[in-house]
């Protein structure tokens, strides 16, 4: 468990790290190179290391369960590596979401400071981060 929480605490500060750049050096030349091709395929390989590669000895099988049922996917997510992958997933895709955002913001002209909230309910909501990005697109 504590292998686990160490790469909880990398994976989220990496993280941040992508978001803190999106946030305060939106128009630094490095930008979308270093969140997209960096800390995105970053997070990604992570990802497939915490589900493919890293298991405990005592861990022979994956843990029962699946994606057919909110049953399985309850039975899925009862395993501390389980849990941990989804954080990763999660950080990982919200953070190309806001690279999306920033982007098309970036493409209709959208003030950074409306961005912001977007990112900032991205990073917290994922999915309502990118509603208030979709609506306030329509009206820019």
């Amino acid at each position: 468990m504590k292998t686990l929480s160490l790469f909880f605490k990398i994976a989220t500060y990496t993280a941040m790290l992508g978001w803190l750049i999106l946030i305060f050096l939106p128009n630094w030349q490095w930008t979308n190179l270093l969140v997209k091709n960096g800390i995105a395929i970053l997070l990604s390989a992570f990802y497939i290391y915490i589900i493919f590669i890293h298991k405990n000895i005592s861990e022979t099988t994956y843990p029962k369960g699946g994606f057919g049922s909110l049953k399985a996917v309850m039975n899925l997510f009862q395993n501390p590596r389980v849990i941990l992958a989804g954080w990763v997933h999660y950080l990982a895709f919200d953070l190309m979401i806001g690279l999306y955002i920033k982007t098309e913001a970036n493409a209709i002209g959208m003030s950074h400071w409306l961005q912001i909230p977007c990112f900032l309910l991205t990073l917290m909501f994922g999915p309502a981060g990118y509603l208030l990005f979709f609506v306030l697109s329509m009206i820019v």
